[in-house]
């Protein structure tokens, strides 16, 4: 059972090492606005859960999945909206989809 936890850990600290690696080079805050005027604010650490914000509130973050310089999050109180956004150049194109329709806007980094 030692031998399992402690592999375990190893893994996880491993994942989550690489992970923030890959992170690094996006990490920072993404602002702008939709095309209705609502703002949008998400912060990237360099390791951990990016934030979220829409028309000034906080939006729960459940999962954050990063392939190349696209950032994907499920969103919302059940993890149903998804947030998708892929660094180029100074900022991001962003997109956001669920079950009633969706926006996009391009985002500066600050």
């Amino acid at each position: 059972m030692r031998t399992l936890l402690t592999a375990s850990i190893i893994f996880i600290t491993a994942t989550a090492s690489s992970f923030a690696a890959e992170f690094g080079d996006l990490a920072g805050t993404y602002t702008g606005k939709t095309p209705k005027g609502n703002a949008i604010v998400i912060g990237v650490p360099k390791s951990g859960t990016p934030t979220y914000r829409f028309a000034g509130k906080s939006v729960r973050v459940s999962s954050a999945t990063l392939s190349g310089k696209t950032i994907s999050m499920n969103v919302g109180p059940s993890g149903l909206g998804r947030v998708v956004i892929t660094a180029s150049g100074k900022g991001a194109s962003y997109k956001y989809t669920d079950d009633k329709g969706g926006t996009s806007a391009t985002l500066s980094k600050q």
